[in-house]
Protein backbone atom coordinates (compact mmCIF):
# COMPACT_ATOMS: atom_id res chain seq x y z
CA UNK A 1 0.00 0.00 0.00
CA UNK A 2 1.47 3.11 -0.84
CA UNK A 3 1.43 5.85 2.16
CA UNK A 4 0.86 9.12 1.24
CA UNK A 5 2.51 12.21 2.22
CA UNK A 6 0.84 15.24 4.63
CA UNK A 7 0.97 17.55 1.74
CA UNK A 8 -0.59 15.13 -0.87
CA UNK A 9 -3.46 14.23 2.03
CA UNK A 10 -3.71 18.15 2.45
CA UNK A 11 -4.23 18.50 -1.57
CA UNK A 12 -6.84 15.93 -1.76
CA UNK A 13 -8.88 17.25 0.91
CA UNK A 14 -8.92 20.44 -0.76
CA UNK A 15 -10.01 18.77 -4.00
CA UNK A 16 -12.76 16.87 -1.89
CA UNK A 17 -14.50 20.03 -0.82
CA UNK A 18 -18.28 19.25 -1.56
CA UNK A 19 -21.38 21.86 -1.14
CA UNK A 20 -18.85 24.17 1.29
CA UNK A 21 -20.24 28.01 1.74
CA UNK A 22 -17.81 29.10 -0.70
CA UNK A 23 -20.05 27.86 -3.38
CA UNK A 24 -22.92 30.77 -1.76
CA UNK A 25 -20.45 32.98 -2.03
CA UNK A 26 -19.53 32.56 -5.64
CA UNK A 27 -22.60 32.60 -6.44
CA UNK A 28 -23.34 35.89 -4.76
CA UNK A 29 -20.46 37.23 -6.13
CA UNK A 30 -21.03 36.37 -9.62
CA UNK A 31 -24.59 37.24 -9.68
CA UNK A 32 -23.82 41.10 -8.24
CA UNK A 33 -21.13 41.03 -10.77
CA UNK A 34 -23.43 40.19 -13.46
CA UNK A 35 -26.04 42.63 -11.99
CA UNK A 36 -23.27 45.82 -12.32
CA UNK A 37 -22.47 45.13 -15.36
CA UNK A 38 -25.89 45.09 -16.61
CA UNK A 39 -26.88 48.32 -14.87
CA UNK A 40 -23.73 49.83 -16.69
CA UNK A 41 -24.81 48.48 -20.09
CA UNK A 42 -28.03 49.54 -19.40
CA UNK A 43 -26.46 53.23 -18.37
CA UNK A 44 -24.24 53.13 -21.98
CA UNK A 45 -27.73 51.86 -24.22
CA UNK A 46 -29.77 54.96 -23.05
CA UNK A 47 -27.46 57.44 -23.63
CA UNK A 48 -26.25 56.00 -26.64
CA UNK A 49 -29.68 56.19 -28.10
CA UNK A 50 -30.31 59.69 -26.65
CA UNK A 51 -27.25 60.89 -28.94
CA UNK A 52 -28.70 58.65 -31.82
CA UNK A 53 -32.32 60.64 -31.27
CA UNK A 54 -30.15 64.03 -31.38
CA UNK A 55 -28.47 63.43 -34.55
CA UNK A 56 -30.20 64.70 -38.11
CA UNK A 57 -28.01 62.42 -40.09
CA UNK A 58 -29.23 59.19 -39.53
CA UNK A 59 -32.51 58.41 -40.82
CA UNK A 60 -36.44 57.40 -38.68
CA UNK A 61 -36.10 53.77 -38.97
CA UNK A 62 -32.59 53.47 -37.55
CA UNK A 63 -33.91 55.73 -34.37
CA UNK A 64 -36.79 53.63 -34.08
CA UNK A 65 -34.99 50.70 -34.34
CA UNK A 66 -32.27 52.00 -31.46
CA UNK A 67 -35.57 53.17 -29.88
CA UNK A 68 -36.85 49.56 -30.03
CA UNK A 69 -33.81 48.21 -29.15
CA UNK A 70 -33.62 50.01 -26.01
CA UNK A 71 -37.31 49.07 -24.63
CA UNK A 72 -36.37 45.35 -25.49
CA UNK A 73 -33.16 45.30 -23.19
CA UNK A 74 -34.67 44.98 -20.25
CA UNK A 75 -36.40 41.98 -20.80
CA UNK A 76 -33.55 40.68 -22.63
CA UNK A 77 -31.30 41.29 -19.48
CA UNK A 78 -34.25 40.46 -16.97
CA UNK A 79 -34.89 36.71 -18.37
CA UNK A 80 -30.67 36.75 -18.66
CA UNK A 81 -30.15 37.29 -15.18
CA UNK A 82 -32.99 34.43 -14.08
CA UNK A 83 -31.33 31.84 -16.45
CA UNK A 84 -27.98 32.90 -14.78
CA UNK A 85 -28.92 32.43 -11.19
CA UNK A 86 -31.14 29.03 -12.30
CA UNK A 87 -28.29 27.58 -13.36
CA UNK A 88 -25.79 28.94 -10.60
CA UNK A 89 -28.81 27.16 -7.94
CA UNK A 90 -28.88 23.97 -10.08
CA UNK A 91 -24.71 23.97 -10.13
CA UNK A 92 -24.86 24.55 -6.66
CA UNK A 93 -27.75 21.75 -6.18
CA UNK A 94 -25.60 19.43 -8.04
CA UNK A 95 -22.50 20.29 -5.57
CA UNK A 96 -24.38 19.79 -2.60
CA UNK A 97 -25.59 16.14 -4.10
CA UNK A 98 -21.97 15.10 -3.88
CA UNK A 99 -21.88 15.24 0.04
CA UNK A 100 -22.71 12.03 1.69
CA UNK A 101 -25.46 12.04 3.81
CA UNK A 102 -27.47 8.94 5.58
CA UNK A 103 -30.54 7.64 3.15
CA UNK A 104 -33.10 8.24 5.92
CA UNK A 105 -32.64 12.01 5.64
CA UNK A 106 -33.26 12.26 1.38
CA UNK A 107 -37.29 12.46 2.18
CA UNK A 108 -37.25 15.01 4.33
CA UNK A 109 -34.97 16.64 1.63
CA UNK A 110 -37.35 15.72 -1.06
CA UNK A 111 -40.69 17.00 1.37
CA UNK A 112 -38.86 20.56 2.53
CA UNK A 113 -37.86 21.13 -1.58
CA UNK A 114 -41.64 20.56 -2.28
CA UNK A 115 -42.46 22.71 -0.05
CA UNK A 116 -39.98 25.61 -0.74
CA UNK A 117 -40.87 25.54 -4.28
CA UNK A 118 -44.83 25.90 -3.16
CA UNK A 119 -44.03 28.58 -0.96
CA UNK A 120 -42.02 30.16 -4.14
CA UNK A 121 -45.07 29.80 -6.36
CA UNK A 122 -47.75 31.18 -4.25
CA UNK A 123 -45.30 34.13 -3.88
CA UNK A 124 -45.04 34.93 -7.19
CA UNK A 125 -49.13 35.03 -7.45
CA UNK A 126 -49.78 36.76 -4.46
CA UNK A 127 -46.95 40.12 -6.04
CA UNK A 128 -48.23 39.83 -9.69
Amino acid sequence: MVQCGKKQRKMIRKLNKKGSIQDLVFMGAVLLFFGMIVLFGFKVMDSFDEKIQDMTDIPSNAKAASTSLKGNFSGVIDNTFLLLTIGLIIGALILASLVRVHPIFIPFFWISLLFIIFIRISYIYSFS
